[in-house]
């Protein structure tokens, strides 16, 4: 097994139920490209918080042209962590985070969700055309530690790990493939132009 069904559990019992910060620690393996293939190393990997209530995590256009940043929000999503993968005891796309002390302002609130998001670049500045995956889970039986993707209680520590089925998880492959790609949403006005461009052209075709 990794890290945090070794020496993490026992690390992560730290944090005093009188503290408003919880103690947390995140596995996830194996983050893949959108071919399925594992990234390579130092490819980005973040953590969000769900301050937005969205519950779906924020969307590729948020990160367009941004640099993450620890404490920023996408799409009213609070940046939580940021990392990357490495690969370990020969499998690739294994990220992995330590124990850490998180603090609860900013309306992360026990009980929000989290989200792991990936990227296929090794920049931390997310340009068009990257792709990335995004991933939660909120059913703590499928967690290899036992910790759902949510933050527990003031003062409490979670370890929240998931492997996909070929490390014996119950996530899918596809579950940590990055099948979406970063671009820009059209403004309305373009679309709308788009939309007369093609009307206009279906008539000189019919004449």
């Amino acid at each position: 097994m990794k890290n945090l069904l070794t020496g993490a559990i026992a690390s992560t019992i730290l944090a005093s139920s009188a503290q408003a910060s919880v103690t947390l620690a995140f596995e996830f393996l194996s983050l893949r490209d959108s071919l399925g293939t594992e990234l390579s190393d130092g490819s980005t990997v973040a953590i969000f918080a769900d301050t937005s209530g969205n519950l779906t995590g924020p969307s590729g256009s948020s990160f367009l042209d941004e640099t993450l940043t620890i404490g920023n929000s996408y799409d009213g999503d609070e940046l939580l962590a940021l990392g990357s993968t490495t690969t370990d005891a020969g499998d690739a796309g294994y990220f992995f985070l330590g124990s850490a002390s998180y603090d609860s302002g900013n309306n992360i609130n026990a009980g929000t969700l989290f989200t792991v998001v990936w990227f296929d670049t090794t920049s931390t500045t997310i340009s068009s055309g990257t792709d990335y995956g995004l991933y939660s889970n909120t059913n703590s039986a499928e967690s290899e530690a036992g910790f759902a993707m949510v933050r527990p209680g003031d003062g409490g520590s979670a370890n929240i790990a998931y492997y996909d089925s070929n490390f014996g998880g119950s996530a899918t492959v596809a579950d940590f493939t990055a099948d979406m790609t970063v671009a820009a949403v059209p403004e309305p006005s373009s679309t709308a132009l788009l939309g007369l461009g093609c009307v206009g052209f279906i008539l000189r075709r019919r004449r």
